[in-house]
């Protein structure tokens, strides 16, 4: 039986949840909220680090299937897993490679990636909000949004600036203007074909959805553009 979260403590924790990986990690993968949720799934939640591994994140969540056994490939971190081998120097990663990769290296504190949502409570639909008990104090998906996209906004530009990852592979292009705001002060160009923004030492792409047929074909382009723009980083 789904119990409601009663503290501040465990609301700021599901808040400010961030992602899985590490904060200095040389990719961060940005979307817009992670799929799923439901009361006792905030339960759990509530008991995360700012940033987890998703390995261990996902074995407390009870979900084992994608690092353990035969291992599931998800299907974005699928795209994930293709753009950190290809910039890794894997210009043809298999199915076994990008598996292998998804359950050892992504998202996980030893790995080079980080993966971040705009928004911090999983959702199974971007219009759903059902989360009476935890957060009534939004009685919509509507009140959430409002209060919290620019509160995240602020906080993913100070951490962008603070922490200076190589490259931001922004996803999902509806959420564009939101991603925008995180590098506002970043000139923009285009590369490859990807609408990219340059804020320091950062390079952030903006792309569709990373398992969308918009990028079929387009994967190697996206990799590239991010290999170019790192390997230009460390000739400075």
């Amino acid at each position: 039986m789904a119990t409601h979260i009663v503290t501040s403590e465990e609301k700021q924790r599901l808040l400010s949840f961030l992602g899985y990986g590490r904060l200095d990690a040389p990719v961060w993968f940005l979307g817009m909220e992670e799929a799923g949720g439901g009361e006792d799934n905030l339960r759990v939640r509530s008991t995360f680090d700012q940033v987890e591994d998703l390995r261990e994140a996902h074995m407390k969540l009870g979900i084992t299937h994608h690092h353990e056994g035969k291992r599931r490939i998800q299907r974005t971190w699928n795209m994930m897993c293709e753009f950190m081998l290809r910039i890794e120097g894997n210009t043809s990663p298999t199915t076994e490679d990008r598996r292998t990769y998804q359950g050892d290296h992504l998202g996980r504190v030893h790995g080079d990636s980080l993966i971040l949502e705009l928004l911090p409570i999983p959702k199974p639909r971007t219009s759903s909000w059902d989360y009476p008990l935890t957060f009534p104090e939004y009685p919509n998906v509507e009140a959430y949004r409002q209060e919290q996209i620019p509160a995240r906004i602020a906080l993913l530009s100070h951490l962008a600036l603070d922490h200076r990852p190589r490259v931001i592979v922004a996803y999902g292009k509806a959420n564009w203007p939101y991603y925008r705001q995180i590098v506002s002060e970043a000139t923009f160009s285009e590369r490859n074909g990807f609408e990219t923004r340059v804020q320091r030492d950062t390079l952030m792409i903006l792309t569709h959805f990373l398992s969308r047929k918009e990028m079929n074909g387009r994967h190697a382009l996206l990799a590239m553009t991010g290999r170019e723009w790192i390997d230009k980083s460390l000739r400075q």
